[in-house]
């Protein structure tokens, strides 16, 4: 990867850093969708639950009353976001009072009618990653989640994938489960999360679009470049590195 890839003309002007080509393998039966727990990013027990359902969709607490998803779930005032400390049991559930879809790139912010750690003791939010992503992180491990189906795990389950990141473009950011694992249907608006510079666990993007056979390449809506607007809606002070969009 040339320096050229990743040419950054100002600081409010991010460039493209390519893609790694994944070859395609032939695994025969040894598929691997995903994991209860998380691999690579050091959450804290707390956090986990965090991660929650959209009915057909996934999401992340990512401030007591805020959740992240991708616009393109289309979820409506009313619609429920539903966390568990059991993974395979969403059971504490919080209506949406406002949903504000970003008027650029495939996310959203749902405002729930409730504060989330007080519906349920012990969850806490993931915070947004706000620090530029660098062509540096090509390759970097990332670690992805939702409530959707995989090769061998059922609908309704919240499951972990451990993917490396293979690109990173002004919107997205891109992993790839080198055709053993990844993410599928009702996994869209999940999360991808990263350890930040200062060693916490961030969240990085929200699930856009994935491969077809559940185990390629799937593509998150980056969250650096708007930290702005969403830290405008939940409180939270900018980066002076973030771009409001």
């Amino acid at each position: 990867m040339t320096a050229a890839a990743c040419d950054l003309t100002n600081e409010l002007e991010i460039g493209d850093c390519g893609e790694i080509r994944v070859p395609r393998k032939t695994y025969g039966s040894k598929v691997f969708g995903g994991t209860v727990e998380p691999t690579a990013m050091p959450l804290a027990p707390a956090q986990i639950p965090a991660i929650g359902s959209l009915g057909m969709c996934s999401g992340t607490l990512i401030a007591p009353r805020w959740v992240l998803t991708a616009r393109h779930c289309q979820t409506e005032p009313s619609d429920e976001f539903c966390m568990g400390k059991e993974h395979d049991a969403p059971n504490v559930c919080m209506q949406a009072r406002r949903v504000i879809p970003h008027p650029l790139v495939d996310l959203a912010l749902i405002e729930l009618e409730q504060d989330a750690t007080r519906q349920m003791v012990g969850v806490a939010p993931i915070p947004i990653l706000d620090e530029q992503m660098e062509c540096d992180r090509l390759g970097e491990t990332a670690e992805a989640a939702g409530y959707g189906s995989t090769p061998n795990i059922r609908f309704g389950v919240r499951f972990f994938t451990a993917e490396p990141i293979v690109g990173l473009s002004r919107e997205f950011v891109v992993v790839h489960g080198e055709w053993r694992r990844g993410l599928c249907r009702g996994d869209s608006g999940g999360p991808v999360m990263v350890v930040a510079s200062d060693g916490t666990v961030r969240v990085a993007g929200a699930l856009s679009s994935g491969d077809p056979s559940c185990r390629g390449r799937d593509v998150f809506s980056r969250i650096d470049t708007v930290s702005g607007w969403i830290d405008g809606f939940i409180g939270s002070p900018g980066s002076p590195q973030s771009e409001h969009l």
